[in-house]
């Protein structure tokens, strides 16, 4: 009996060890880059399975992407696709993952990090399982961001957005402001919601937590105690509205500082 559970023993560290092993063995890497002219309505939708989508708005009537795919093994790196199409306007970036080999020590390894930079004025759709969604500077019609896990970024995006996450957290800052009608939207299953906002920002909040607290700390402003659900005009109210929903979660309303 005794030796019946060393040998047992014996074969999980050898298996352990041949895990490590495998992901020990360094990783390797292949990276992209691509430069597409558009029109005057230009827009991009992004979808990938783990990693990072990067997208920053510029002035410049072009877009850029970079994409860069890591893996453990070259022939797990090559089952990673990044497939572009572009049709007028419209940017569509697809990621396939080719199923890896079945078995306990089969490489299922795999990321790919895209990095865009469109115009201002592009419509965004970015669509991503595990990883990070970073959105800056942009200033179209609209941004749809969905992640299942993981965190979502923003800084001084003026787009109309509807962002959902499954868990994780989202960063929401806006380093000045601008009067514009806005709305905004941003849904949490379990996790926290920041919302970073200048003094100058007017607009309308609407947030509510069912497990979790409200609290608004910005000068001036009432509320600062906790509470599952506020409704309040900010500076007065403007176009701009802004509705947050965390299922699980904390939401904080602050003020933003800018780097010096």
């Amino acid at each position: 009996m005794i030796k019946k559970t060393a040998s047992v023993a014996s074969t999980l560290i050898l298996l352990w060890f041949l895990c490590v092993d495998v992901r020990a063995g360094g990783i390797v890497d292949e990276g992209i880059e691509q430069r597409y002219t558009v029109g005057a309505h230009p827009s991009v939708s992004v979808r990938n399975i783990d990693g990072r989508i990067l997208i920053y708005g510029s002035t410049d009537g072009e877009i850029t992407l970079k994409a860069y795919k890591r893996a453990f093994t070259k022939e797990r790196l090559s089952r990673i696709q990044v497939n572009v199409a572009v049709s007028g306007d419209s940017m569509t970036i697809d990621t396939g993952y080719q199923p890896p080999a079945k078995g306990l020590l089969a490489d299922r390894s795999g990321t790919v990090e895209y990095t865009l930079l469109v115009p201002q004025n592009c419509v965004i759709k970015a669509e991503l399982s595990q990883g990070e969604i970073l959105l800056e500077g942009l200033r179209g019609p609209s941004i749809e961001a969905r992640l299942t896990s993981g965190r979502i970024n923003m800084e001084s995006c003026f787009s109309p957005a509807a962002v959902t996450l499954g868990v994780g957290g989202i960063d929401v800052v806006y380093n000045w402001w601008e009067e514009m009608p806005l709305s905004m939207s941003f849904d949490v299953g379990k996790g926290d919601v920041s919302l970073l906002l200048p003094s100058a920002a007017a607009l309308r909040l609407d947030a509510a937590t069912r497990s979790g607290h409200v609290r608004n700390h910005l000068l001036g402003e009432t509320g600062a105690e906790d509470v599952q659900q506020m409704t309040t005009d900010i500076r007065g109210g403007s176009g701009a509205t802004f509705t947050i929903r965390a299922e699980e979660g904390n939401i904080k309303i602050d003020k933003a500082y800018r780097p010096q």
